[in-house]
């Protein structure tokens, strides 16, 4: 289509005429129309003239996000069978491609909340996985309460666990293998803070993903 035609062109109804059959039915078409006028198949007026068209629905398992549609086949006087079953397929991974990046917003604004939550929370917090291997989050009171870098936790998850007092240390990692089951860890040790100093109490909210 000619950039400048194609600027005045706008698809403002995508469930209008025949071309938006595919879009209320969640179904692939192929159409034929004789008299070239798009307006038949529920195209803008100012469209060129559009003889046959293959429409197939972006679609995903919850929604529906629009439409592709390819017009005036090369070298034939419509599309095919095959034609319609590879737009089909092409179709359906694009609606993968739009559901997966609409997951990863949710998850962004998830955890966007999530973190204006617990980094004004004044307790130690923080996630990690059941092998202590990686570190998924660590709240800014690690460093007021354990006077340790959250970078430190993130290089090493082991590190909150080196840090507790060697004769809680066995007790603790009972505990912590005990919480696998339900996720949460929330028990009452020392800590060895750099420079010797102790501190005693519960330190609540140590999490780990199942």
């Amino acid at each position: 289509m000619d950039p400048a035609i194609a600027d005045k062109v706008s698809i403002r109804a995508l469930d209008r005429g025949q071309v938006g059959k595919a879009y209320r039915d969640r179904e692939s078409i192929r159409l034929s129309n004789p008299s070239g006028d798009p307006a038949e198949l529920g195209l803008p007026a100012e469209h060129p003239p559009v003889h046959s068209a293959l429409v197939a629905p972006v679609v995903s398992l919850k929604h529906v996000y629009g439409w592709i549609c390819l017009m005036e086949r090369i070298g034939s006087a419509g599309f095919s069978e095959e034609d319609q079953k590879l737009l089909t397929i092409l179709a359906a991974q694009v609606g993968r491609i739009y559901e997966n990046g609409d997951l990863y917003l949710e998850v962004q604004k998830s955890e966007q909340k999530f973190r204006q939550l617990t980094d004004h929370i004044h307790e130690v917090f923080f996630l990690v996985d059941p092998e202590l291997t990686h570190t998924e989050y660590v709240s800014p009171a690690y460093e007021e309460i354990w006077r340790r870098s959250v970078d430190d936790l993130y290089t090493n998850p082991r590190g909150w666990l080196e840090a507790v007092h060697a004769d809680d240390r066995e007790i603790v990692s009972a505990v912590f293998a005990d919480a696998r089951s339900t996720g949460r860890f929330d028990d009452e040790y020392r800590i060895l803070q750099p420079g010797g100093d102790t501190r005693c109490g519960p330190f609540p909210g140590i999490s780990h993903p199942r």
